[in-house]
């Protein structure tokens, strides 16, 4: 577990230096680590990154999709990124930025896709799409 959260920590460092493609390649190597472990709060901070990676690419259908998972896993460790001071800033942002993108309806029709995903298929999407 110590090397998901190594790699995530070094994920977010790179996404916070504006490096997108070694904090997306690092963010999945932190998922691929986390993987077989089934740590929800592990992998809902990696698909946060994700989604804002995706976000920032302007892939607003995937951000959308990948906030719903990692909101569904947020549920589930009882927590959300709004609380969490050092995700917080970047999380409001691409909701908002993503939601701004694709307008309401299809933000929440895509983003409420993302919460039937099981953390299974969510970690498959996140690794299945190159940015």
């Amino acid at each position: 577990m110590s090397k998901l959260w190594a790699l995530w920590v070094h994920g977010l460092g790179r996404w916070t230096t504006g490096d997108r493609q070694q904090a997306d390649w690092l963010t999945r190597e932190a998922l691929r680590t986390g993987r077989p472990l089934n740590d929800h709060w592990g992998t809902a901070h990696c698909l946060e990154i994700l989604a804002w990676i995706a976000a920032a690419e302007r892939n607003a259908e995937r951000a959308a999709r990948l906030l719903g998972a990692a909101a569904r896993l947020w549920r589930s460790t009882g927590t959300s990124p709004s609380e969490l001071r050092h995700l917080a800033p970047a999380h409001t942002l691409c909701q908002q930025r993503t939601r701004q993108a694709l307008g309401d309806h299809t933000f929440t029709v895509l983003f409420g896709e993302g919460t039937t995903l099981t953390s299974e298929q969510a970690i498959a999407y996140a690794l299945s799409h190159e940015t």
